[in-house]
Order: structure tokens, then C-alpha cells, then sequence
């Protein structure tokens, strides 16, 4: 299953990201870049962790942030991101 969701054209590694909303929003740009989101996605992310704290965080050092489908999803899928040094979400 994950393999249709994800290609080597939605991961991006030693990604620099000041803070968790710069990571988050970097994420988005690499789904919108695909084709996978709209725009509004990226914002429905952030608003999400603002709302509801970092309960995206699924382990130490991996983070899975998200928004409803109606917020611009165009396909699914995903990307993955590898930061250079690790931001704190909360």
C-alpha cells in the first residue's frame, strides 16, 4: 500500500526547517510541488497542531502532521522530510 503513495519525487532529506511550522509547511510544499494538495492544505496542517497540540508526534524524531481531506487533498499520498537538526513540537 505505501508504495502507491509514496515515490522517491515525495521525499526530500537534510531539510533545514527553523521550527515545527517551518517543517510542516516544508512538507506541504513537497505534496503541493506533486500535485497531491492544494494550498490551503498547508494551512489546515498548521492550524491543526495549533488547535490541537503535537499530538502528531508518533515517536521521538517523526512527526506525521495532517488535515481533513475536504482541506484540499487532491490525491492521496504523503511525503517525508529529514531535517538537518530536529525541531521540538511541543
Amino acid at each position: 500500500m505505501i508504495e502507491k503513495l509514496l515515490n522517491s519525487d515525495l521525499v526530500e532529506v537534510g531539510i533545514k526547517a527553523d521550527n515545527w511550522e517551518d517543517a510542516v509547511r516544508i512538507a506541504g510544499l513537497v505534496l503541493i510541488k506533486n500535485e497531491k494538495v492544494e494550498n490551503r492544505y498547508i494551512e489546515a496542517m498548521v492550524k491543526t497542531v495549533k488547535t490541537m497540540g503535537p499530538y502528531i508526534v508518533m515517536a521521538r524524531g517523526v512527526a506525521m502532521p495532517h488535515g481533513r481531506p475536504e482541506d484540499g487533498v487532491l490525491e492521496n499520498s504523503l511525503s517525508v522530510i529529514s531535517l538537518k537538526k530536529p525541531v521540538v513540537f511541543g
